[in-house]
């Protein structure tokens, strides 16, 4: 679909972005999943007592922007679906058009 600033827009591109995103969403999910994992207690820490609070606020931290970063990549994917979805409509809408001017 060409948009009236001259671009030309497939929905199929629009939909391979959205996977994209959406594939990238997983990955950080699944990361966040692996640094809440590889946190530790006391117990676990043995002689290294002096780094566990350090590695725990580290791990919280880096999952909390694991997690950020899924959900932004979901918002995107999602954004481009519902961009996908409107040219689509309004592919429809204007052939809907011309097909009542061709009558």
């Amino acid at each position: 679909m060409s948009t009236p600033t001259g671009y030309q827009v497939t929905v199929d591109t629009l939909d391979d972005e959205a996977k994209t995103w959406q594939q990238e969403s997983d990955a950080l999910e699944q990361g966040q999943s692996t640094v809440a994992a590889l946190a530790f207690n006391r117990i676990e820490a043995g002689v290294f007592q002096i780094v566990v609070d350090a590695h725990t606020q580290v791990s919280q931290v880096i999952a909390g922007r694991a997690g950020e970063g899924a959900a932004e990549c979901e918002r995107i994917a999602g954004l481009l679906r519902r961009t996908a979805a409107g040219y689509e409509q309004t592919e429809g809408a204007a052939a809907a058009s011309f097909r009542l001017l061709q009558k």
